[in-house]
């Protein structure tokens, strides 16, 4: 029994149809994920910066001899350990 052409084209417009709606769906997804993780990425870098700020604030306050550098360090001492890495720099664009 002989394939017909019919059943062919519609199987060649099943895959083809299959593969586009594969292509969109996994486009959409990765759109997506991008989007969360660079959102998760800037609220992280967020919290990490405020969270900081109010170490070396708090810092100046009970040490109010001690320079900028010596407040980061303490602070930054006290840090818990993670995968972050943080870098303070001054008004003149130097590390503390």
């Amino acid at each position: 029994m002989p394939i017909s052409r019919l059943r062919l084209r519609l199987a060649a417009w099943f895959g083809a149809a299959f593969l586009i709606g594969l292509v969109i769906l996994d486009v959409g997804f990765l759109l997506y994920t991008h989007r969360k993780a660079d959102a998760k990425l800037t609220r992280d870098v967020t919290k990490d910066a405020r969270d900081l700020s109010s170490g070396v604030i708090q810092e100046r306050d009970a040490n109010p001899a001690a320079s900028a550098a010596a407040s980061v360090a303490e602070v930054l001492g006290e840090w818990p350990p993670g995968v972050e890495v943080i870098a303070v720099y001054d008004a003149a664009g130097a590390i503390l």
